[in-house]
């Protein structure tokens, strides 16, 4: 594709051997690359096997006369776009009109003028060029809507597959979380409840009884969100279900979580834990903590306070042993609840940065006097929401509370 005029390629098609010559000279010496050629016949077959900017085209010629020959270039797809100037010493009116009508764009008379040649040959050469680089510019484009097009319908196509993907990973994650009251069901009353940052999430709970007059219970946050902290999730709480099952005390079973997360754990993530055995023969809680935020307890439906803990290890960073963790016993009799939440809660901010902090679920938790477990953290939530507003959820958050009955 030329971006001027210069150098394109003409054609001359005349049996006058003058008249080729005289053209070609003057063509040549503006810088035009000249092809001539003495007959119809020559031209098409030379046409076909490399098509020219422009042609220059004699009516009266022996064999195939001009006319035809335009004809035939018109009616062929390759070269109909071809612009054609006949050269003619023929004036009538009536030869332009048949001139135009076969496909000519101009129509030059002989003797013609060389700055009209030259003229009329840049302007045509310049229209020509200027369609042409508007052809290729549009082809250009459709490729390039295409390949767009084509990329956002397999981008499409992923985000589906991935929305998919995250709605099963949504459904199994929550399937793998506790759900209604435990077997103790006449004697603690439970309710928890998860929410993520995103489509899945890291927090998690569990609760499940032991033997029979024992049961357990925990709270947890993965570090980071979505995918990589739902599997981590997944793998912890597992682990801490099976260890609860097996083992006999809360510190028991973080020390022995700890020691497996530490196991090939080439991505570093890690977990806070919390973690209680409720003991209905002696109404005592034994519980652990692993660098979990402080469960609230309220007795016998009084003011809540936060439980005495010290800034423990969380588990999957660095081998532990019992000391490394602090542990503690509480009375849970009839009337008493026990509020346990991820940092999401306490951490929420507003759009002004604000965080929703300990201190106010602590006011709000004193305001809800004989709620139920439910009512209880949707009033949380209601709180959390006013606190948020418009400010999107940037960290899951996770609740559970237990009552004595």
């Amino acid at each position: 594709m030329y971006n001027t005029v210069k150098y394109a390629e003409i054609m001359i098609v005349d049996d006058s051997p003058n008249n080729l010559r005289l053209l070609t000279r003057i063509l040549k010496e503006h810088e035009y690359k000249v092809r001539p050629v003495p007959n119809g016949k020559l031209a098409l077959a030379a046409i076909q096997v490399s098509a020219p900017d422009l042609i220059l085209l004699d009516i009266n010629m022996p064999d195939i006369n001009g006319y035809e020959v335009c004809a035939r270039l018109k009616g062929n797809k390759k070269t109909k776009e071809i612009p054609i100037i006949f050269i003619s010493a023929m004036n009538e009116t009536l030869d332009k009109v048949k001139a135009f009508e076969t496909g000519g764009i101009d129509y030059i008379t002989k003797p013609f003028q060389v700055e009209e040649v030259l003229a009329r040959v840049k302007t045509h050469l310049k229209l020509y060029l200027l369609q042409r680089q508007m052809e290729e510019t549009n082809s250009n484009l459709e490729t390039i809507v295409k390949k767009r097009t084509d990329e956002l319908l397999k981008l499409q196509l992923l985000k589906n597959s991935i929305e998919l993907e995250l709605k099963i990973a949504k459904e199994i994650q929550s399937s793998i979380l506790p759900h209604g009251l435990t077997p103790f069901k006449n004697q603690l009353a439970i309710f928890a409840e998860t929410r993520p940052a995103r489509r899945v999430g890291g927090d998690f709970y569990d609760y499940c009884s032991i033997d029979k007059s024992r049961m357990f219970f925990c709270v947890g946050d993965v570090s980071g969100k979505g995918i990589p902290a739902a599997l981590f999730m997944a793998i912890t709480k597992t682990l801490i279900k099976v260890e609860a099952k097996r083992l006999k005390s809360p510190i028991d079973i973080i020390v022995t979580v700890n020691r497996f997360l530490l196991e090939e754990n080439d991505t570093c993530m890690f977990a806070s834990v919390f973690c209680g055995i409720m003991d209905f023969a002696s109404e005592k809680i034994e519980y652990c903590n692993a660098g979990h935020t402080a469960p609230l307890l309220s007795a016998d439906g009084g003011k809540y306070s936060f439980l005495p803990l010290h800034n423990d290890t969380v588990v999957g960073v660095l081998p532990a042993v019992k000391g490394d963790y602090f542990t503690g016993k509480i009375e849970f009799n009839q009337g008493d609840r026990i509020f346990l939440y991820s940092d999401g809660i306490t951490e929420a901010i507003n759009e002004n940065k604000e965080q929703f902090t300990s201190e106010r679920l602590l006011r709000v938790l004193n305001k809800t006097g004989s709620m139920k477990s439910s009512q209880v953290i949707d009033f949380i939530k209601t709180d959390l929401i006013e606190h948020m507003g418009d400010e999107a959820q940037a960290d899951d958050m996770t609740a559970m509370i237990l009552e004595c009955k």
